[in-house]
């Protein structure tokens, strides 16, 4: 396992995450962010209705 988080370290920002932290916080970011919330928003409903429907 040790090898695999070695190697995948970078493709998941590793141990710094300054850059991953600065777009979160940019514009880009917070439309990513928003974007982001209002598709878990309507999976969670659209999930909701079809267990209504079972």
């Amino acid at each position: 396992m040790n090898a695999v988080a070695a190697a995948t370290a970078e493709m998941n920002g590793g141990k710094d995450w300054t850059a991953q932290v600065a777009f979160l916080k940019s514009d880009g970011g917070s439309a990513y962010l928003k974007k982001l919330d209002e598709s878990v928003e309507k999976s969670i409903q659209i999930l909701g209705s079809s267990k209504s429907e079972a």
